[in-house]
């Protein structure tokens, strides 16, 4: 077993250049986009365990807990090694299988528990309500530094993919706004956050502020996003990924033709200072 501190890109490819030569199908649910991967080294920030011929572990610093990353060439001792923090482990499948149920079981045999499970929805051509908005409320697209503040308030940090406070102008460099403000005192009621990635658009957090809420204004906030991309002449795809709990959400979206897809994220917890050796 090998273990340390992640110096480079290329000792991460050379540890999973290595499990590649045993033949088998190597499982992984990496995604660390290469410039958050260089601020985590510059920092000192990704730990791993290197088991020859079996997997690779990469436990990544976030803001408050750490989140683990895995290549698997076996399962046969397969471990995440104890820590003091909470680990978050996120395993992305298009339907339930052999291979995810095993993976399922190694997290559990870890003392790690389902936390939670999104699905992915999408559509294609969003029906647009098209909400009245009231004349006491406004638009704007600016970065507010306010609605930027609120996700850290509103969402949850393992599900979430919240930015660390570190990594925040990284977060907003592709990242779009629809805020929507009354017109009366300026104050901010709720806010859209979007990306988009050639033809497609994910919805990344959406929110009304929960002094506000029914009185329509997800609906406003929703139908003013369509407006905007809806009749986009490349034929836009709009994403949004939904906790399965969350029916409010789903209904919301189903209203705007969203279809349910097969993609699933099932985020696993362990929580800080689990003995393996109970």
């Amino acid at each position: 077993m090998q273990k340390g501190w992640i110096s480079s890109a290329e000792q991460i490819e050379s540890y999973v250049e290595e499990l590649k030569k045993t033949g088998r199908k190597l499982l992984t649910n990496y995604y660390l986009d290469a410039e958050k991967l260089q601020a985590l080294i510059k920092e000192r920030g990704i730990s791993y365990d290197y088991k020859e011929g079996k997997y690779l572990n990469l436990l990544c610093r976030e803001e408050g807990f750490l989140r683990l990353y895995f290549y698997i060439a076996a399962f046969d001792g397969f471990n995440v090694e104890e820590s003091n923090e909470i680990v978050v482990c996120d395993l992305f499948s298009r339907e339930e299988n052999e291979e995810l149920e095993k993976i399922m079981e190694k997290l559990d045999a870890c003392y790690f528990h389902q936390y939670a499970c999104f699905e992915k929805w999408r559509a294609k051509c969003p029906k647009q309500l098209l909400e009245s908005a009231s004349q006491e409320v406004a638009f704007g697209y600016e970065k507010d530094q306010e609605a930027i503040n609120l996700i850290f308030e509103i969402f949850d940090k393992y599900t979430d993919y919240l930015p660390r406070k570190c990594d925040i102008a990284m977060f907003l460099k592709d990242k779009k706004f629809i805020n929507i403000y009354a017109k009366e005192d300026d104050r901010l009621l709720g806010c859209l956050i979007y990306s988009q990635r050639g033809k497609e658009y994910t919805i990344e957090f959406y929110y009304v502020r929960p002094e506000e809420r029914g009185k329509r204004i997800s609906y406003l906030l929703h139908d003013h996003y369509y407006q905007k991309y809806a009749k986009d002449e490349r034929g836009g795809k709009f994403v949004s990924w939904i906790n399965t709990n969350n029916l409010k959400s789903i209904l919301i979206h189903q209203r705007y033709n969203y279809q349910k897809l097969e993609l699933k994220k099932y985020t696993y917890l362990r929580d800080a200072n689990i003995s393996l050796h109970k």
